[in-house]
């Protein structure tokens, strides 16, 4: 099996906050800016990736309630201001910490999973794909898709050299309609890489084009892998 080195070209990023790790905090407006979002956006189980699509709307909406909680008031002078903006300041770090703990515990917990896949079966006989688990000092990315494809049929080499065949991936709902999508490409000019059927093409989607946002990742059910196009 040979490893095949591909560009990402996929615009989505998953929409997520600052990494790291914590547990409950001492300070009163984290705690009620928890207690409020917990209630706002309950952890629901998703398709694919778990609770972490409610963990991202749990920490907006925390975020949200604490920022309304310390905002200045107009009445308050410039020293009083500045006061609440460090506290809104350490506040927010500290969320970021409690929940960054949870996407970690979440992610770990989906490290392996398997993922239905629809595919082109003209040009490929086998595509399997699994989520891994990310380490990253931010929550951008916090599980990647591992594809292994297997070829249908040997592809021509391109006269021209260079990036030759394209292919796409999409991520579809339990409707089979597509969430988000994204496209890679194959160097067929680089001797390492064969074109022969029977070969496997082993491609990582980056974990920051995984769409953890509770709008498209809740969606998320199983992904399609199109066609190489020269």
């Amino acid at each position: 099996m040979k490893k095949v080195f591909f560009f990402s070209m996929m615009a989505a990023v998953a929409m997520m906050a600052s990494c790291g790790k914590g547990g409950p905090s001492e300070n009163s407006a984290v705690n009620e800016a928890i207690a409020a979002a917990e209630k706002e956006a309950p952890l629901k189980e998703s398709p694919v990736l778990g609770q972490l699509p409610s963990i991202c709307a749990q920490l907006k909406a925390a975020q949200k309630s604490v920022k309304e909680a310390i905002k200045p008031l107009e009445s308050e002078n410039a020293k009083e201001a500045s006061a609440k903006g460090d506290d809104l300041k350490a506040a927010t770090e500290e969320l970021n910490k409690i929940y960054a703990g949870k996407v970690a515990e979440e992610a770990k917990k989906l490290d392996g999973k398997s993922i239905k896949v629809n595919f082109d079966n003209e040009y490929f006989s086998d595509v399997k794909a699994t989520l891994k688990a990310v380490k990253t000092e931010t929550t951008f990315g916090s599980v990647a898709i591992e594809l292994k494809m297997t070829l249908a049929k040997a592809l021509p080499k391109s006269k021209y050299g260079g990036v030759a065949f394209l292919w796409n991936w999409k991520y579809m709902d339990a409707q089979d309609k597509e969430v988000r999508g994204g496209a890679g490409s194959v160097d067929n000019s680089d001797p390492a890489i064969s074109l022969k059927e029977g070969e496997v093409w082993t491609y990582t989607i980056d974990a920051a084009n995984v769409p953890s946002s509770i709008e498209a990742g809740s969606k998320f059910d199983h992904l399609y892998i199109g066609k190489p196009e020269p």
